[in-house]
């Protein structure tokens, strides 16, 4: 499970989004480079090097991790690729206010914020 806090109606809320660990990594990752380019060489390097084709791995992983996101914020746009370089997360890009940085929880401690 992925916890994070987000505003909703101005009060923070406690929201948890169930996902692999590599990909709950990897979403925490990018939230804490927020608005920095991370290249996706290092990006499969850090996540990936225990896969034959890292950059296929990476590719499905920032695809499902697009989709989460879209399950607490259906405008959400704030994971961007830059192409022939690699990603940036810009909380700023979403109506989704990340207040604290994702992280691993191995129980939900509230209920799934839906979009």
């Amino acid at each position: 499970m992925i916890q994070y806090t987000a505003r909703a109606g101005g009060m923070p809320v406690q929201c948890w989004i169930k996902m692999s660990r590599r990909d709950g990594e990897l979403l925490h990752y990018l939230v804490r480079q927020n608005g920095k380019l991370v290249s996706k060489e290092l990006l499969q390097q850090q996540f990936f090097a225990d896969r034959k084709n890292r950059a296929a791995a990476l590719i499905y992983s920032i695809w499902q991790i697009r989709q989460y996101l879209l399950i607490a914020d259906m405008q959400c746009d704030c994971l961007r690729t830059i192409h022939g370089y690699g990603y940036r997360f810009d909380a700023q890009l979403s109506g989704l206010e990340i207040l604290t940085t994702p992280a691993v929880s191995p129980a939900p401690l509230a209920e799934p914020c839906a979009g």
